[in-house]
């Protein structure tokens, strides 16, 4: 799976946080704890890795402030941006999203990104996984995702839903 074209809108909105992060803080190199920092940001909260946080009790501000202490002086955003595009195909989706995003900095428990964190990156990973089978069931009644589509597609004899 390439990168290009997979990303949806919010992922592509939280890796160009990442990137502002790092020119703020002047940094050289895109890491995990940028794109975090992306994932955390105000203007993304409607993310599945927002409310699965929010509902384990995390603690956003704290989590920023230890941030701006504890950065990794590596490039490891690309390894993140590979763990979620393997997370995305091994979930049988087309895209990259926020959650996916999530799911790669999961995959790098040693990072201070995952570390900061604060909560079991195991039980974070489940929550996404349950929230996204829930999510997929509720809203599409079990139906499969279009083959090579960034979208959902539901069908019967008198309408064409599209997401």
């Amino acid at each position: 799976m390439e990168i290009k074209g997979k990303l949806t809108p919010t992922a592509k909105k939280i890796l160009a946080i990442a990137e502002n992060e790092a020119k703020r803080m002047n940094h050289k190199y895109l890491s995990a704890e940028h794109i975090l920092l992306g994932i955390l940001d105000k203007s993304v909260d409607k993310t599945i890795p927002a409310y699965v946080l929010k509902s384990l009790g995390f603690d956003r501000e704290k989590c920023i402030q230890d941030l701006d202490k504890d950065y990794a002086q590596t490039n490891t955003a690309k390894e993140v941006i590979e763990f979620a595009m393997g997370e995305a195909q091994s979930l049988g989706h087309s895209y990259v999203g926020a959650e996916h995003l999530m799911l790669g900095i999961l995959n790098m428990p040693k990072s201070s990104a995952c570390r900061t964190i604060g909560i079991d990156p195991t039980l974070i990973r489940k929550e996404i996984i349950l929230f996204l089978t829930m999510l997929f069931t509720i809203t599409f009644g079990g139906l499969a995702m279009a083959e090579g589509k960034n979208r959902f597609e539901q069908q019967d004899s008198n309408a064409k839903v599209i997401l």
